[in-house]
């Protein structure tokens, strides 16, 4: 049984048609100049448009042994037994038994945010919460 938990649709394409209009507006400045600026364009447009692919695939992936964190740099494996809990702060956390702290990149926002930007990180924050302690209550991933 997987469980994927990521952000709603309408959260995950504001960002990418951002992210994809500032690079092509960026890829344009870069195309229409011949100077040095130019590199530096043709940069920003490269890692907008990385970042446009990697941030759609962002994600909280619940399997039976582990929960994975697909986050923007590397994927996160914990393996239940070593989740201590989850929780929200601005970001959705995972806390580890051996008091590590692993951060999902999935649902991370500023302190600013409107209340509807931050209520999905929260939603997944409490359904992440929910499952461990269900597992726990079944006898997986039990205190030890």
């Amino acid at each position: 049984m997987h469980r994927v938990i990521r952000p709603p649709l309408w959260q995950r394409l504001i960002q990418l048609l951002a992210l994809l209009g500032f690079g092509v507006l960026l890829l344009a400045v870069a195309l229409s100049r011949d100077t040095p600026a130019r590199y530096l364009a043709e940069i920003g447009a490269a890692a907008c448009f990385f970042a446009a692919a990697r941030g759609w695939t962002l994600r909280v992936v619940v399997g039976q042994e582990h929960v994975f964190l697909v986050n923007w740099f590397r994927t996160v494996a914990i393996p239940w037994r070593e989740i201590q809990r989850f929780g929200y702060d601005g970001t959705v956390w995972v806390r580890c038994r051996d008091s590590r702290t692993h951060t999902v990149s999935a649902f991370s926002d500023s302190g600013r945010a409107l209340a509807y930007a931050r209520r999905p990180g929260r939603l997944a924050a409490a359904e992440l919460e929910q499952i461990r302690k269900q597992r726990r209550r079944q006898g997986g991933a039990r205190d030890h």
